[in-house]
């Protein structure tokens, strides 16, 4: 009996206007919800690519800085080398013989160091199949 009521209800003009009243404010949420959620999905992906950059900024600016730390530092070794080699070379009794083998073990030894890399010596020592 409250079916009929109800249906009844509905097949009135007030029943028909509270139905297209109550379809008009679902679709009109659902638009609402819809845009309201690509407004957070814009906000959210604007916030992830801000994000992105600023860790690919921070990642950028520290392979920088050891890059940078890894040459001064290699130019510290470079100088240090040239400096004993020089120390070396210019030593009380360089210059006495030495068994050429023991000789060339030392001057490999030098070498292979990359600030004596350019050193002719060097280069004829560790190439000799260059000259």
């Amino acid at each position: 009996m409250m079916l009929l009521t109800v249906w009844t209800f509905l097949k009135s003009p007030l029943g028909r206007y509270l139905v297209a009243a109550l379809a008009v404010f679902i679709v009109v949420s659902a638009i609402a919800w819809g845009m309201g959620a690509g407004d957070r999905q814009r906000a959210n992906l604007a916030q992830a690519s801000q994000s992105a950059a600023d860790a690919r900024a921070t990642s950028g600016g520290d392979a920088v800085n050891a890059v940078a730390a890894n040459a001064a530092h290699e130019a510290e070794i470079d100088q240090q080398s040239t400096e004993n080699r020089d120390a070396i070379l210019k030593a009380p009794g360089a210059s006495a013989p030495v068994d050429p083998r023991v000789g060339d073990a030392g001057r490999r030894a030098l070498c292979l160091r990359k600030s004596a890399s350019r050193d002719p010596v060097c280069q004829r020592l560790l190439n000799p199949r260059s000259e």
